[in-house]
C-alpha cells in the first residue's frame, strides 16, 4: 500500500505568496495534488490563520483599488461605485473557498489533547518553539500535524526559522526530524528561502502520479511553464485502428446498413443542434468564470452579479444547474462552490477583465 502524501503550507505561504493557492503556483499544486491523491492538513488554528491573514491582504488591496479608482474618477461621466467586497465578504469568501477543497484538504479539528501536547512542548521549549514569543501557535500547528501524519512522507512548507536547523536551510530541526522519524514520516522542509519552495513540491508530488494513469497525460508540469502536457497520439497499429481515413473507410459498414444511417441522422442533428450547443457553451463558460472567480457566492447576489454581465436570471439558473450535475460547481442550497480545477482556473481568467469593469459602472 503507497505511503499517504501530505503537505503542510504555513500561512507566511500560502496567504502572502499565493493568497490562499490562487495565484502563482497556488492553482497547480492544487492540480498536482488532486492527480497524486496527496492531502494538504490544516489544522483549526491554521485555518483561523488563513482567513484572518487573507483579510488582511485583501483590505491591502481594497486599498489601492479605492485609490486607483479615486485617480480615475475624474474621467469617467458616473462615479465609480465601491464594489470592492467589505472585510466580512473577504472572510466569506476565504471560508467558502477552503470548503470547497475538501477533496484536497484534511482539516484537524483542536482537542484538549492537542492543547496539553502543545505546553508540554512549549515548556520543554522544542522546536518549532521560539526563543522570543514561544511559538504557541506554531507548536499547536506542528503537533496537529503530526497527530495525522504517522507512516507518511510529509512536506512542511514554511519560511518560519523555528523549524528549520540553525542556518536557515531546508533541512528541518534535529528534534522534528527524531520525533517525525520516531513515528515512520518522511519528512522534507521547504523554507522558501530562495521563493521556489512551491515549485519543488509540485515537482515532488508529480513523482507519485503513476506512469500508467491516464490521467498524467494532463498533469501541469512547472517544468515548462505551469502549460499542461500535451497528449501523445497512440502509435499506429498492424489491426487497422488507426490506418489512414481511406484504408480504415475499406472496414466500415455500407451506406444502406441501419448503423450507417443512424450514424448519418445523428450526425446531421448535432450539426443542427451545434449552434444552440455553442450558446450554452458560451454562457456556462461565463457562470462558471464568476463563481470561481469569487471563490463561490450566495445565490441571489449572485444572480444579481450575473444580471449586471447581461445574463437573464433564467438562464443563469439554468447554466447553474447544468454545472452542478457536470460536477464543475457545489450547490449546497444556499451557496453556490467551484470545484477546483483547470476549467475553473480557465474560466476564471476569461471573464476576469469584465468583472473588474463592473468596477466603473454603475451598479
Amino acid at each position: 500500500m503507497a505511503r499517504p502524501v501530505l503537505v503542510f503550507i504555513d500561512t507566511n505561504v500560502a496567504i502572502l505568496e499565493t493568497h490562499l493557492f490562487f495565484k502563482k503556483l497556488g492553482p497547480e499544486l492544487l492540480t498536482a495534488m488532486r492527480k497524486a491523491g496527496a492531502r494538504l492538513v490544516v489544522p483549526d488554528i491554521l485555518q483561523q490563520e488563513y482567513i484572518k491573514h487573507y483579510v488582511e491582504v485583501g483590505q491591502a488591496a481594497r486599498g489601492q483599488v479605492k485609490k486607483g479608482a479615486s485617480m480615475a474618477r475624474p474621467f469617467f461621466e458616473q462615479q465609480t461605485p465601491d464594489f470592492f467586497p467589505s472585510d466580512e465578504e473577504i472572510g466569506d469568501r476565504a471560508r467558502r473557498f477552503l470548503e470547497s477543497l475538501q477533496d484536497v484538504i484534511s482539516f484537524v479539528p483542536q482537542t484538549e489533547e492537542l492543547l496539553l501536547a502543545t505546553s508540554r512542548r512549549v515548556m520543554a521549549n522544542i522546536a518549532p518553539c521560539s526563543k522570543t514569543d514561544h511559538g504557541f501557535k506554531d507548536c499547536l500547528i506542528w503537533e496537529s500535524v503530526l497527530s495525522v501524519a504517522d507512516g507518511s512522507e510529509l512536506h512542511l512548507v514554511s519560511k518560519d526559522k523555528a523549524f528549520y536547523q540553525e542556518g536557515y536551510t531546508d533541512r528541518l530541526a534535529d528534534t522534528i526530524m527524531a520525533e517525525t522519524q520516531a513515528k515512520g514520516i518522511t519528512a522534507h522542509g521547504h523554507a522558501a528561502k530562495s521563493g521556489n519552495s512551491l515549485e519543488s513540491v509540485v515537482k515532488a508530488i508529480l513523482a507519485h502520479v503513476p506512469a500508467d494513469d491516464p490521467n498524467a497525460l494532463t498533469v501541469v508540469d512547472v517544468s515548462n511553464g505551469g502549460s499542461p502536457s500535451a497528449p501523445t497520439a497512440p502509435p499506429a497499429s498492424d489491426d487497422g485502428v488507426n490506418q489512414p481515413q481511406d484504408q480504415a473507410n475499406d472496414h466500415a459498414p455500407t451506406s444502406d446498413a441501419p448503423e450507417a444511417m443512424g450514424a448519418l441522422e445523428q450526425s446531421e442533428l448535432d450539426s443542427l443542434l451545434e449552434p444552440m450547443r455553442a450558446e450554452f457553451r458560451t454562457l456556462d463558460g461565463r457562470v462558471l468564470g464568476l463563481i470561481a472567480l469569487l471563490g463561490g457566492h450566495a445565490k441571489e447576489p449572485l444572480y444579481a452579479l450575473l444580471a449586471q454581465m447581461g445574463i437573464d436570471l433564467a438562464h443563469a439558473r439554468n447554466a447553474c444547474d447544468r454545472l452542478a450535475l457536470s460536477g464543475l460547481i457545489t450547490d449546497t442550497g444556499n451557496n453556490l462552490l467551484p470545484v477546483r480545477g483547470r476549467a475553473s482556473d480557465v474560466a476564471a481568467g476569461l471573464v476576469e477583465d469584465e468583472v473588474a469593469a463592473l468596477a466603473l459602472t454603475d451598479r
